[in-house]
């Protein structure tokens, strides 16, 4: 018996009309439909995904936005201290912290009734901001003090300042091991210290220029993205020695990892792209392109995803642990920083220049929230086309293409 041209005709056409709806719908998860104004020029943010607020640092009018992270509003604008620079949320205790950076303190805020509970006189222009919830102790990179200051969570003051190398950036907690990792930027190095000391017990040489710092998926691994030498150091925790160095594109600057799938990402702001490592052999598996100026990276390993702030294209790549970008969304004007609320698969992203803040609602193909029971990206040996709410899964041969509805509110 011979085959029959019309159904071979019938699934071509399927096909040919997955593939349109599949980039329609992609292009449709571009649309801007609003934004939340903030203060002036806001830059570090962070969330907590207990209560459902997001807290904003405006760097040039010297405050902190609070945002209601159901209705999308400014719920509370505190006064802080002078330049904020780096916001990090303790939601055990309802408490944030921001370092700020022109003031050289960090304002304690009391989240359960937004109120400024402390300022806590560090060292000179605090820069980042990092957390052991295990200890509520915070560690605060001095960039021109050269110094870590260590702030007790119970009591808000300053329990030892730490001298590091120079030119101190990126900070990393290890809570596990109670090891804090400092790259400083000027002096190509990574200093360990011993949260149990508050002393440096090892300082590692690494690349030219270390701008940021993460955690891989074993507990062993520290990757250091080093902006000047276009690579990645790989650090062994127990020898505090670099066992490998990845090439990767023009000036990484930031980083992220998704834990389950073992894959480090690597924002490269002069090539427009990511790196994506595999943490198994330390290699580089896929260069993914982008948006312009890509410089912040968040991860929201519950759903495998990567999102990356574009600065000077003005939007946000959605990318999934596979490497694959499945939306570019439009925000404001040079988006600075990101966070991720894990629980709402809600994305809020700080515009320095159009003083606002974009939530970016990351749903699946049920048309809910994306969460760890939906898959990033499609595989499958045969062709097919599963309707799915509205949504498309097509498979082709090997690798797959889901499209995705996201929307900023």
């Amino acid at each position: 018996m011979g085959r029959n041209p019309h159904r071979k005709l019938s699934a071509i056409a399927i096909l040919l009309l997955a593939i349109i709806i599949a980039l329609a719908w992609a292009a449709e998860a571009q649309t801007v439909t609003g934004s939340i104004q903030v203060g002036s020029s806001p830059s570090g943010i962070d969330v907590n995904p207990t209560t459902n607020r997001v807290y904003v640092a405006n760097q040039r009018s010297n405050t902190l936005s609070v945002i209601d992270g159901g209705n999308r509003r400014v719920v509370a604008t505190l006064s802080i201290g002078s330049g904020p620079t780096a916001v990090s949320v303790n939601p055990a205790r309802n408490r944030v912290y921001v370092a700020n950076g022109f003031s050289n303190n960090v304002s304690v805020i009391d989240s359960n009734i937004n109120v400024v509970t402390a300022t806590v006189p560090v060292g000179a222009q605090p820069t980042r901001l990092s957390m052991n919830p295990n200890t509520n102790r915070i560690y605060v990179t001095n960039f021109r003090g050269d110094s870590v200051s260590v702030i007790d969570g119970n009591s808000d003051t300053v329990a030892a300042t730490i001298p590091v190398g120079f030119r101190p950036t990126a900070v990393v907690v290890d809570p596990t091991t109670n090891r804090v990792y400092v790259a400083n930027t000027n002096s190509n190095s990574v200093s360990v210290i011993d949260g149990n000391s508050n002393s440096v017990v090892a300082t590692i040489p690494v690349g030219t220029s270390p701008q940021a710092l993460a955690m891989g998926s074993a507990r062993n691994k520290l990757y250091v993205a080093n902006n000047g030498g276009d690579n990645v150091s790989v650090i062994d925790e127990n020898s505090n020695s670099v066992v490998a160095t990845i090439p990767t594109g023009k000036q990484p600057l930031s980083l992220a990892t998704i834990p389950m799938a073992n894959r480090i990402f690597v924002a490269n702001s002069n090539s427009n792209d990511l790196s994506v490592i595999d943490g198994t052999n330390d290699s580089v598996v896929s260069t993914v392109p982008v948006g312009t100026g890509p410089t912040y990276l968040v991860a929201n390993p519950a759903a495998s995803r990567v999102y990356v702030a574009n600065e000077l294209s003005g939007n946000v790549s959605i990318v999934t642990e596979g490497g694959q970008v499945v939306a570019t969304v439009a925000v404001g004007s040079h988006p600075a920083h990101l966070a991720v609320n894990p629980t709402t698969s809600q994305v809020y992203v700080s515009n320095s220049d159009s003083d606002s803040v974009s939530v970016i609602q990351d749903t699946g193909p049920n048309g809910t929230p994306a969460s760890a029971g939906e898959t990033a990206y499609g595989s499958g040996s045969s062709i097919g086309l599963v309707a799915m709410s509205g949504l498309a899964l097509l498979g082709l041969a090997g690798m797959g293409y889901l499209a995705y509805r996201v929307h900023i509110r």
